[in-house]
């Protein structure tokens, strides 16, 4: 019952992204949208001062939205900081919008202006200049960074204190994926049995050139009929150009050349040539990007980062339970080891254990005679040449001295 006013409020070819209040009667937060837009939800853990939805709009430079509802309770101006910082980090071009209950206008207000402050230095840029709720403070805002909104009014619905904002906002539409038209056939679902049968019917050996010319296409079309589909691909690479994708075509037919008769001149050839073509087309692609992001920090960054930080493909799927599996495996695998290598079946003799050092208690000095102190001490002087210290000397005459 909780999603019937909502689902029925939702036009006929729209949907919606939600967010219900976790504990309480009514609230949350919502986004309605076209069937056709594709958006992806962003998971950031909750925040204990304010609601929030944040979900991403796919494009060229995807667009992050971020819908805020914060109760109007003495919270620091700080309470975003985190959250800012976060969107950020994902999309140079962020969307933040909804009710913040900050006076906006009282230029008194030390909340609003901290909040402001902090917008500034995040490089976000506060639009709303006009009066929002129905006492006349401006308590909804739309913010954003990289953005373009322009055409913004407010509207009564009489359905709630607070206005409607409406807004026109310029966002780059995602590029079109590449569709092209293919033909093929399904030799998979060809049944050797039934082309046997096809064939048997010639038996001329003149008829068997025509066979071969005219009738197995015939036997083609019937057993494996031509089909026509459009198809796209996921993961297109926008330097990959039609030069590029006639020159792999002619590298497969000269595989299948080198496959039939051995010759590999031709193939190393046109491989070598089509690596350097690919080279050099995904070159200049990067290189247009890195220097067209080049007064785009956030634009630069996400490019390298694109380039050089491997995907995350760790599995997620571990848990005890396998880890206690895979730790008895080997210890089953050094246990077999170790039996097998014990031929007589009996333990392995292990060496007798050294008997433990006693120290020997040291009761008294030996006295030490000039002479021995003599010979030590040249001896030092010999390996780490002692004698250019002059501390040496007084410290040798202090110590005979003393014996």
């Amino acid at each position: 019952m909780d999603y019937f006013p909502l689902n029925q409020t939702t036009p006929t070819g729209y949907t919606y992204l939600d967010k219900p209040r976790p504990e309480g009667r009514g609230g949350g937060i919502a986004a309605i949208f076209r069937n056709n837009i594709k958006t992806t939800t962003i998971s950031i853990p909750p925040a204990p001062s304010f609601e929030h939805l944040a979900f991403k709009l796919s494009g060229p430079s995807p667009l992050v939205t971020a819908i805020i509802y914060r109760p109007p309770r003495p919270h620091p101006a700080s309470f975003l900081t985190d959250f800012l910082t976060k969107l950020s980090a994902i999309s140079p071009s962020v969307l933040l919008l909804g009710d913040f209950n900050l006076h906006i206008d009282n230029t008194d207000s030390t909340p609003a202006i901290e909040f402001l402050n902090l917008l500034q230095c995040l490089n976000f840029t506060q639009h709303i200049n006009f009066p929002t709720h129905s006492r006349g403070h401006i308590l909804d805002l739309v913010c954003s960074t990289n953005l373009h909104i322009q055409h913004l009014s407010s509207h009564n619905l009489h359905i709630s204190d607070h206005l409607a904002i409406i807004l026109d906002l310029d966002i780059p539409i995602p590029t079109p994926k590449q569709q092209r038209t293919i033909t093929f056939r399904n030799l998979k679902s060809l049944s050797p049995s039934a082309l046997s049968a096809s064939l048997t019917h010639c038996l001329d050996p003149a008829d068997l050139v025509n066979y071969y010319n005219n009738t197995l296409s015939s036997c083609l079309d019937q057993l494996a009929p031509t089909k026509t589909k459009t198809v796209s691909f996921t993961h297109s690479a926008p330097w990959y150009t039609t030069e590029l994708r006639h020159m792999k075509t002619r590298k497969r037919q000269l595989e299948r050349l080198y496959n039939t008769t051995g010759l590999s001149v031709h193939l190393l050839a046109h491989l070598q040539k089509y690596k350097d073509a690919l080279n050099s087309a995904r070159s200049t692609h990067y290189s247009h990007l890195i220097h067209s992001g080049s007064n785009n920090p956030k634009a630069l960054f996400s490019t390298i980062n694109s380039l050089l930080k491997p995907h995350d493909k760790t599995s997620t799927s571990f848990n005890t339970v396998k880890c206690q599996s895979f730790l008895s495996f080997f210890q089953t695998k050094i246990s077999t080891i170790y039996s097998n290598l014990n031929i007589s079946g009996t333990p392995p003799i292990s060496p007798p254990a050294s008997p433990p050092i006693v120290p020997q208690p040291l009761f008294q000095f030996s006295p030490l005679t000039p002479a021995h102190l003599t010979t030590i001490m040249t001896g030092i002087m010999t390996v780490h040449d002692w004698s250019t210290s002059p501390a040496f000397f007084p410290l040798l005459h202090n110590q005979i001295r003393s014996t």
